[in-house]
């Protein structure tokens, strides 16, 4: 593997504007094997109008195996509500999705393990 580009999707209409480090982590040796976003935004919603974030990782090839090694991403939040005051319910949502575009030479054989 050469390159990874990484799209972590965010969607939300809770009332808070997030910090986040974005850590990949070995949960085999305990370890955080590399860090992939540090403060990072995601746009918090307050009109109740759900509003995406997108933060966008290139993984190069001097990285590539430290994020290979590793089975867990760590979102590490802080919030901020901008001195709004906030009313939270059961149908607000933070959505996550994560998309990987590989680069790689030669051919790649996926198991069904």
């Amino acid at each position: 593997v050469k390159e990874i580009d990484l799209d972590l999707d965010f969607l939300t209409d809770l009332p808070f504007n997030f910090g986040v480090n974005v850590l990949m982590f070995d949960s085999q040796n305990q370890v955080v094997t590399d860090t992939l976003a540090s403060d990072a935004r995601i746009q918090g919603s307050f009109d109740g109008v759900k509003k995406a974030s997108q933060i966008v990782v290139r993984i190069t090839e001097d990285r590539v195996n430290k994020v290979l090694n590793s089975d867990r991403i760590i979102l590490d939040f802080a919030l901020d509500t901008e001195a709004h005051d906030v009313v939270l319910n059961l149908k607000q949502s933070l959505d996550f999705a994560v998309k990987a575009d590989v680069r790689y030479n030669g051919n790649v054989e996926f198991s069904n393990d």
